[in-house]
């Protein structure tokens, strides 16, 4: 990517995935549900969710979260979105710093 960063991208939609291999060809895909992923065997210092979780089931929801915690480095960032209207605005910015598994921190941020 321009901005220097590493970028792997995981969708359970072979359309999406594939639009986005036409313009980055170079990131590593995988079509999976994320609560299936094996996310490219490794860990990483941030990850983001956009329009994902809160439509799970709660028990989906939970899983999720702790399966995002095991490939998260320590310190890292869980980016993730949440549907709240504020202002005509329907998306919530959620930003998690995860410690050890745990949520050490956590900021909400509606644009």
């Amino acid at each position: 990517m321009e901005s220097g960063v590493n970028v792997w991208a995981i969708d359970s939609s072979p359309t999406l995935l594939a639009r986005l291999r036409l313009r980055f060809p170079s990131i590593p895909t995988q079509c999976s549900p994320a609560q299936e992923s094996d996310y490219f065997g490794r860990q990483f210092g941030a990850a983001i969710c956009i329009g994902l979780l809160f439509p799970l089931e709660e028990s989906e929801q939970v899983a999720l979260l702790h399966r995002v915690s095991e490939i998260l480095l320590p310190e890292g960032r869980f980016l993730f979105t949440a549907p709240v209207e504020m202002g005509g605005i329907q998306t919530q910015a959620c930003v998690c710093t995860v410690s050890r598994g745990k949520v050490a921190d956590s900021i909400i941020r509606a644009d």
